[in-house]
Order: structure tokens, then C-alpha cells, then sequence
């Protein structure tokens, strides 16, 4: 194992021969693995449901219900398709959204311009990956009046066969905040706040904002060969239940490959809040002293200095001269492909340990752990990677952690397989604050006002 900085330029024109039919056909292998499934497919890493209090007109005290919107990826939908989605809590169904998905979408074009890019137009697909569809839903007729634990089914309705599949189903659980209403007779309303207390062990690594070219060189046997390349930034995702809005301060990821630390220049670490949300329980427990606290859930990504180039469609070179330009490879940056192995990182927020990231590295690109390959399968648009998390047993950046929660599912719902047994079986104690504490005088209604349906 390579410990040291290297230049991808320098990898990619001048150390050419060693491992090439290894990384040519690990990278194949891979895309054949993701043009495998023909039924459209829910992308577990896209999900963001996010909630809705409304003010229940009408009522004599100051009522709320809560309305949710959903957001995510259809890998192989098509452009005018249909996604259902029906919310319920065991035999009751409390309506449902029918939501137009929108432009479709060529893998290539998400993997240059970035995770937050849109739709940007068709550029063919990059090595016969599926596109995707694209799904954001309002369900605003669906207003509910009470916490616990819901279902969201999504059935993907194909407009010219008519035909429905269910792409995916996601378990939301829901508890209430207070909102004083009145300081003086110390009167409190309940809101509702989305706590997905399975995400915490739902990290994955993905390539991010690369970039596609060509290199041509010539071989110790004098012939000229040449290969297209892809070079990327892989951030990590995670997430966790806080109530914090802001961005964590300090940060240093610290990394092993089979056990040996390698040299990431931490300055260029950075941890980001990418998603999350947050409702602020604001109340007066005993006496005139008004006590705020916010509860809720956020989604965080790491950039870390390193690269990883990936090589495919080796040939016989077009143009007998050595050219091609590889972005990256400096002294700041790390070169994962010239250091293959398992990867141990220790991310560190401000001096303390919250997270441990483990995952595999092969000559040609990160290898998929073995849950995103079982056969109740974990679907990711390519170049997404589920890694294995672990949690220390005491740490202040978790306000909420569910031992149970996180030990029987992940991706808001979806069972573990016994692929990740050893990383679930090391998740810490549940942690004191399971939910907000109980709101003064509110009632947790077993009824629900039920939304039409459209």
C-alpha cells in the first residue's frame, strides 16, 4: 500500500502498465451491475421527506396538523410517469398524492455537474447506465393530527402500459413539539417534528463533481494505447438527529488503508449540512422561565483532498502522441486509485469522535459493500457507495439515538440484511433524550383529520 501524495498526471501518463486489465475489468464488472435491474427502482440515497405544520382552522385552541413533502430519485422512470403516494398507520389510510415526475435524467450528466444539479438534457447514457427520473411531491391535502409512527407506500405508475409498481416504502416516525400559546396561563399547542432515528447508520461515499477525458501514451512495448477517464472528488454522506442548523465547526478525518495512516492535508477537510430540518420546542415547564430547544434531524457531507481516477475502454490510441489532462494530483491531494484497500476514517467535529466510515478501494473505483448487492437489494444511482458507520457510545454532536431503531433498519425503513450484522452490532446504548418531552396539556389524538384524495 502506497501511503504517499502522488500526482494523478504523473499515474496516469507515466505508470500505465501494471494493473490495467485488473481496473479495466473491475470498472465493467461494476457498470454491468448497475444495468442489471429493469424495474424501476426507488435510489435509497435520494430520499428527503420533509414536514408541514398547519394551522387547523376552526378550532377553538390553537391546533396544528402536519402535511409532508417527499423528494427523490426513480432510477429507469420516464418523462409524464405517475408516483402514488398513500400515507398510512397500520389499517388506516390517511390519503394520498398523485405527483408528476419530472424530466428524465442521464446518469453522466449528475455525475460532472454535481449532486445538486437539475435536469440538464439528454447526453446519452454513460456506459448504458439507466437514467433516472426525478420526484418532488406536496401532499397538502394530507393533514394529520397526531405523532407516532407512519407508512409512505410509493407505487410508480407507468403512463403508457398503465402498469404499477411498488418502488419503494418508507416508515416515518413523528413527534411533537411545544409551541407556547399563551406565557401568562402557560398554555402550549403541539407541532409536529420528523425524527428519522434509523438514518444515523445510512452513510454512503459518492463521486462527486467529476470529470470525463481521454489519455493516449505509449507502452513498453512501443505500441500507443489510450483509455478514457473519469476523476472525481468522493465526499462522504451521513447523517444524524440534532437540532443544530449550522454548519459543525473544525473538522479532521483521520484514515487508515489496511491499517496503515495515510496523509490527507486537513485543511481542505470541511463538513457541510447539505439537508435537514428542524422544529424549535418553545415552552414554560415551571415558573416565568421560558425554555427553547430544537429537535429534528440533518443530513451532512464531508469533502475530504482526496482523488480517484478511473479508467475504462482501454484501446488502441486514435493519435500516436501523448496527451490527456487529468484535473487534480497536486501536493493537497491524495490519490485514492494508487492506494487500494480498506479505508478506516475517523471523522473528528471540534476534538470529539462522532463518526467511524469503512469501505473498500479497488484498482478502479470504491467497491459496493456487500448490503447494496443482496438480494433485497439497496438501489443508488451509480457512483454512490453505501459504507459501514460506526457511533461512539457518548457523544454530544447526537442529541437523539435509537439503538433499536438503528439496529433493525436504515434508509428510513429498509430491513439490514446480515451483511452489516458487525457494524450494527456495535451501535452504542440508546441515548437518555429519545423524543422531545411531552407537550403541557396537548393531546396525542388516536383520530386524524383525513385528507381528500387526488
Amino acid at each position: 500500500m502506497k501511503s504517499s501524495l502522488s500526482s494523478l498526471a504523473v499515474l496516469t501518463l507515466l505508470t500505465l502498465v501494471g494493473g490495467e486489465a485488473s481496473a479495466q475489468a473491475n470498472f465493467s464488472a461494476l457498470i454491468n451491475g448497475y444495468t442489471a435491474a429493469s424495474e424501476p427502482a426507488w435510489d435509497a440515497t435520494s430520499t428527503d421527506i420533509f414536514i408541514a405544520n398547519n394551522r387547523v382552522s376552526g378550532a377553538d385552541t390553537e391546533t396544528y396538523s402536519w402535511s409532508p413533502a417527499l423528494s427523490g430519485r426513480i432510477l429507469g422512470g420516464h418523462s409524464g410517469d405517475v408516483l402514488v403516494v398513500t400515507v398510512k398507520q397500520g389499517r388506516q389510510d390517511h390519503g394520498s398524492a398523485r405527483c408528476s415526475v419530472s424530466s428524465r435524467c442521464d446518469q453522466q450528466s449528475m455525475l460532472t455537474q454535481g449532486r445538486g444539479s437539475m435536469c440538464s438534457g439528454q447526453r446519452g447514457d454513460f456506459g448504458g447506465l439507466p437514467p433516472f427520473v426525478s420526484i418532488y411531491c406536496r401532499m397538502d391535502d394530507i393533514q394529520i393530527q397526531q405523532a407516532g409512527n407512519f407508512e409512505m407506500e410509493l407505487a410508480y405508475e407507468d403512463a403508457n402500459s398503465g402498469e404499477t409498481t411498488i418502488v419503494g416504502t418508507l416508515q416515518l416516525s413523528l413527534g411533537q413539539v411545544a409551541r407556547m400559546t399563551n406565557r401568562q396561563e402557560r398554555r402550549h399547542s403541539a407541532q409536529y417534528v420528523l425524527l428519522p432515528r434509523d438514518m444515523v447508520g445510512s452513510s454512503w461515499i459518492e463521486y462527486s463533481s467529476g470529470a470525463f477525458g481521454y489519455t493516449s501514451y505509449q507502452s513498453e512495448d512501443g505500441s500507443w494505447r489510450e483509455f478514457d477517464h473519469f476523476v472525481t472528488t468522493p465526499q462522504i454522506h451521513f447523517y444524524a438527529l440534532n437540532g443544530n442548523p449550522s454548519r459543525p465547526g473544525d473538522a479532521a478525518l483521520r484514515c487508515r488503508v489496511d491499517g496503515e495512516v495515510i496523509r490527507l492535508n486537513q485543511s481542505y477537510v470541511r463538513v457541510g449540512r447539505t439537508d435537514g430540518q428542524q422544529q424549535e420546542d418553545w415552552r414554560t415547564p415551571d415558573g416565568e422561565e421560558v425554555t427553547r430547544e430544537k429537535f429534528g434531524w440533518n443530513h451532512y457531507t464531508v469533502s475530504v483532498p482526496w482523488r480517484m481516477l478511473i479508467r475504462f475502454n482501454e484501446r488502441e490510441a486514435r493519435n500516436q502522441s501523448s496527451q490527456g489532462f487529468v484535473p487534480g494530483g497536486d501536493d493537497r491531494t491524495f490519490d485514492m486509485t494508487a492506494n487500494p484497500g480498506a479505508y478506516e476514517c475517523n471523522l473528528v467535529v471540534e476534538g470529539e469522535a462522532i463518526r467511524t466510515f469503512r469501505f473498500n478501494v479497488s484498482e478502479a473505483t470504491v467497491e459496493r459493500h456487500p448490503e447494496q448487492l443482496a438480494e433485497q437489494s439497496l438501489p443508488m444511482v451509480f457512483g454512490r457507495f453505501f459504507i459501514e458507520t460506526e457511533i461512539p457510545d457518548s457523544s454530544s454532536f447526537d442529541q437523539i439515538f435509537d439503538q433499536r431503531a438503528a439496529r433493525a433498519t436504515g434508509f428510513m425503513g429498509r430491513p439490514w440484511t446480515d451483511a452489516i450484522s458487525d457494524m450494527t452490532s456495535t451501535f452504542p446504548r440508546s441515548s437518555r433524550v429519545q423524543a422531545p418531552p411531552a407537550v403541557p396539556g396537548a393531546r396525542n389524538s388516536r383520530g386524524a383529520r383525513r385528507g381528500r384524495r387526488r
